[in-house]
């Protein structure tokens, strides 16, 4: 210790750090001859409330559509009810999602190519022949080829869950929710159903989106809890009977996205995940006073579904009031706009 000298590091912190944020110690890194600086910051965030929720949002994991949710409202009445608008919000990443499956299927070919090359070069081994140089040049930029992809592949999964928080979030905030639902992951295991959905549940970000959203929420004082998601596709949100699910009216794809309920009196027809995101937001917030914190993974759990309760969770949908109060404004009417371009010495 004798040869340390102290040195003063003079650095200006960057915009979005907020004022009254409290600065931890630093760490010093060099890359490429150059000296990083990380600076921790502490924020002071209220603290998550596991009950007494009123206004609430939840989401349905998708595949094609990766989150369906909307927001749901507790009244104030001796019976409570829940209500919502029933304008579901949906969060799609076709092309990134696209992009991951590309990425999938190369490194299953570069993985399947390495192999064949080791084999090639063991079996060449073992006869005590040299190995081709051929081979083995070949086999290093395979293998550095799937790093490559890999790491390609690490960094959309982490820009596609810090997008999806962002999302849960920024709806939740815009809203004015204090919590946030969201179906339990143990039961979407990728098993058993076939090769091509079983890749597409593996491949997935999920669980990353579930951390994130935990961080991001927790800056803004909102709960995220965990809702078992036994039911919440398969019976009607407005009455509870069993849906007869089918084909989409408006798309002939294989599947069956569409539900509709067979209750006379009710009627009510819509997609699978626009249901199911009124169920678990029913049952969360008709299930706050049975929600427990998790300790191994930190989160508030609900862990089982009381039947009474469930049964109560019926959804009414508001409706608005689209009654003609004031005349209608008039709006400019637009101009005729030149296809061509004008011809010369006229305006």
């Amino acid at each position: 210790r004798t040869d340390w000298h102290p040195v003063r590091i003079r650095f200006r912190l960057p915009p979005h750090v907020p004022a009254h944020a409290v600065l931890c110690a630093p760490t010093l890194r060099v890359r490429e001859e150059r000296l990083l600086l990380d600076v921790p910051y502490a924020l002071a965030v209220p603290k998550p409330e596991r009950a007494g929720h009123r206004i609430a949002v939840a989401f349905d994991w998708g595949l094609n559509t990766l989150l369906t949710g909307g927001t749901l409202h507790l009244t104030d009445e001796t019976q409570p009810r829940v209500l919502t608008d029933a304008h579901p919000l949906s969060f799609r990443a076709a092309g990134v999602l696209a992009k991951a499956d590309r990425l999938r299927i190369h490194d299953e070919r570069i993985t399947a190519r390495i192999d064949q090359l080791r084999t090639l070069i063991t079996s060449r081994q073992e006869r005590g022949v040299r190995p081709d140089p051929l081979l083995v040049a070949k086999l290093a930029v395979l293998q550095t080829e799937r790093e490559r992809v890999a790491k390609r592949r690490t960094r959309l999964n982490a820009a596609l869950a810090k997008a999806a928080a962002r999302f849960m979030t920024d709806h939740a905030r815009a809203a004015g929710a204090s919590v946030i639902y969201l179906e339990d992951l143990r039961d979407m295991e990728a098993r058993g159903k076939g090769r091509t959905l079983n890749t597409r549940l593996s491949q997935t970000v999920r669980g990353a989106i579930v951390t994130h959203v935990r961080h991001t929420a927790a800056a803004h004082g909102i709960a995220v809890v965990i809702v078992p998601p036994r039911g919440t596709s398969k019976y009607c949100p407005r009455c509870l009977n069993k849906f007869r699910h089918h084909k989409a009216p408006d798309d002939r794809a294989a599947g069956w996205a569409w539900a509709t309920c067979p209750n006379e009196a009710c009627g009510y027809s819509t997609g699978r995940d626009n249901a199911a995101w009124q169920r678990i937001g029913a049952r969360g917030l008709t299930h706050q006073h049975t929600t427990r914190l998790d300790r191994t993974a930190g989160t508030f759990v609900i862990r089982a579904v009381v039947e009474a309760l469930d049964r109560a969770s019926q959804v009414q949908h508001q409706t608005r009031d689209r009654t003609k109060s004031r005349p209608t404004t008039r709006r400019p009417a637009p101009g005729k706009r030149r296809r061509v371009p004008a011809p010369p010495g006229r305006a």
